[in-house]
This record gives C-alpha cells, sequence and structure tokens, in this order.
C-alpha cells in the first residue's frame, strides 16, 4: 500500500483516495477489463495509443513515442478510413 500511496502522491493523485479506490470492487473489475483488453490488443510496450472507432473496432495510432505531425495525420488517416468527419463524435 506504500508504493501506490508513494506513487499517488508524486502524480497529484490524493492518496487516502487512492488507497480507498484500490480496494473497491467496482475499480478492481475496471483494471481486470482494462488488463484484457492489453493482451487483446497486443500491447506490449508503453506508451501504446488507439483510436476506437466501434464497440470491438481499434487503430494502433502509437508504439512508443510518436511526434505530434505524426500521430495527427494517423488520426486524420483512420478517421478518413473509419469514414469519420472531423468534429463528428460518431
Amino acid at each position: 500500500d506504500e508504493l501506490y500511496r508513494y506513487i499517488a502522491v508524486n502524480h497529484g493523485f490524493d492518496p487516502d483516495v487512492v488507497e480507498h479506490q484500490l480496494k473497491e470492487e467496482e475499480f478492481k473489475q475496471a483494471a481486470y477489463y482494462d488488463f484484457a483488453l492489453t493482451r487483446q490488443l497486443q500491447v506490449s510496450s508503453y506508451p501504446a495509443a488507439f483510436i476506437q472507432v466501434k464497440d470491438l473496432d481499434f487503430y494502433m495510432i502509437a508504439k512508443g513515442y510518436t511526434d505530434y505531425d505524426t500521430l495527427k495525420l494517423r488520426i486524420e488517416n483512420v478517421m478518413r478510413e473509419a469514414g469519420i468527419k472531423p468534429g463528428n463524435s460518431n
């Protein structure tokens, strides 16, 4: 628990809130879901960035460091391929 408190403080979070949330079933289930999704998406390094365009349709747009211009271009390409117009949330 002390490690989590240390990490929380060093990232600007209230350590009491973090410690409490780590023990709640809702947050445990959310973490398990994220771990399962990470395995399914075959994330093998940090950082990685994805765009979710449908319930089960993800595009990896970054694996490791990616500069802004490259990331922006990839986002635009995914949006175009998925038929999403800029400013449209669907």
